[in-house]
């Protein structure tokens, strides 16, 4: 009998399903026809089908049918290399389109009492808009990487200082 408190839910698969057909329907269309806007490579396509295949494997793992494959370590990294795609390809389609190279066109609508526009934004205005999440989501990503790497020192060298304190007291006897 599963437990009340679990935290993962019964159907989660088939939610993940749909976004991996539409992730799988973006990178074939991606493949074989290639995009509708000549100056949008075609690895944009395919990364950003990427994307959703990879958030629908992240919530179709969530489904309670996976739940005796949990704790092996196939399946936890899986589902790790998963979620962790998707914080590493959501920056990299931002970059793209503030700092890549070629044109890009952007457009604006808003909608305000008294106050109503449609219609085309200057390109530098719409790299801008695009540029502040991309440094932000890159600054939060070499922090982390940064963190990682001193954590991994800071363990590397308490072992480190360990033998050579045991070695020290080993010489004194």
């Amino acid at each position: 009998m599963p437990e009340k408190n679990t935290p993962f839910v019964k159907g989660m698969l088939w939610i993940g399903l749909i976004f991996m057909f539409a992730g799988g329907a973006i990178i074939w269309q991606a493949i074989k026809v290639g995009m509708a806007d000549e100056s949008t490579p075609r690895w944009m396509g395919i990364i950003f089908g990427l994307l959703f295949f990879n958030a629908g494997v992240t919530v179709g793992y969530m489904d309670s049918v996976f739940n005796r494959f949990r704790e092996g370590k196939i399946f936890s990294y899986a589902h790790m290399l998963a979620i962790l795609s998707i914080f590493l390809i959501f920056p990299l389609l931002f970059n793209w389109v503030a700092f890549g190279s070629g044109e890009r066109e952007f457009s604006m609508s808003i909608s305000i009492p008294f106050l109503s526009y449609d219609g085309p934004v200057n390109e530098i205005l719409g790299r801008v808009f695009f540029a502040i999440p991309a440094l932000l989501m890159d600054a939060v990503i070499g922090y982390l990487i940064y963190a990682y790497i001193v954590e991994a020192y800071n363990k590397k060298g308490d072992e480190a200082l360990s033998a050579y304190i045991g070695e020290m007291s080993a010489e004194e006897d």
